[in-house]
């Protein structure tokens, strides 16, 4: 496929992003499209994980994300990854004892 075929899905996955993140399959989708989206499209997506950090964090699908966000963010948006990931009480503990979560911390 090239890249006019799929950006149609992508925008659909991009819309949803917090909801797939934290869905047993749909976690996936965007794991996958952190991985071989466009730049823009891996730039929207760790700025939705980033503001829901939270929510994506403590779901038990979640943590797969948050771990393929840190994998293939720059340095720069990795450190606002781990900062918002500090700003919420006990986060930090709760990742490191998920199943993915434990490699993102």
């Amino acid at each position: 496929c090239d890249t006019s075929q799929v950006s149609g899905l992508a925008e659909a996955l991009m819309q949803e992003t917090v909801a797939l993140a934290c869905h047993t399959f749909g976690n996936f989708s965007v794991q996958h499209l952190l991985q071989v989206g466009t730049k823009e499209q891996q730039q929207r997506l760790l700025q939705t994980i980033i503001g829901s950090a939270e929510t994506i964090c403590r779901s038990k699908a979640g943590d797969g994300v948050v771990a393929a966000a840190l994998e293939h963010a720059s340095s720069e948006d990795k450190l606002l990854i781990a900062q918002a990931v500090l700003l919420e009480p006990g986060l930090l503990v709760e990742l490191a004892q998920c199943r993915h979560g434990h490699s993102a911390v």
